[in-house]
């Protein structure tokens, strides 16, 4: 399952480092170059994980490419922000933007690491209750 799995995250990983290269490099003619790239980094990773979810499971799970994509595009937009400025101070929205999206992204992560404990407990407690009525320690109330 792991050699299924290795080619789709080598070719996303390879696909997204030639954007966040073409978006890096082209910015330097012209930032919408840099606005190009991410959301093309963004899409690409949400397709690919979407892929690889769809292989291991049938069903249509949406939490983690969802987490993915936001949480890849905020690590870039951070780092792009806080190491790659290019004339002085940021304009006041740019930093209303990035508050925001760091508000986003946490509630995002927030959602998907809670929904992941709350189904891991849910199914936990109906395995716990198929079990119950052959437990001998549990009191009937006939």
């Amino acid at each position: 399952m792991t050699k299924i799995l290795a080619k789709p995250i080598v070719i996303i990983v390879a696909v997204d480092l030639l954007f966040f290269a073409m978006a890096i490099f082209g910015s330097i003619y012209h930032q919408a170059w840099m606005a190009f790239g991410f959301g093309s980094i963004t899409i690409i990773t949400f397709l690919g994980m979407l892929y690889i979810q769809r292989s291991i499971e049938p069903k249509i799970d949406l939490k983690v490419p969802i987490a993915s994509a936001v949480t890849l595009i905020y690590i870039l937009l951070v780092v792009t922000w806080a190491f790659y400025r290019s004339k002085g101070d940021l304009p006041q929205m740019t930093e209303t933007l990035m508050s925001s999206f760091t508000s986003i992204t946490g509630i995002v992560i927030a959602f998907y690491f809670g929904s992941s404990a709350y189904i891991e407990v849910h199914r936990k407690q109906s395995k716990g209750s198929e079990e119950l009525p052959n437990n001998p320690l549990t009191k009937s109330t006939d």
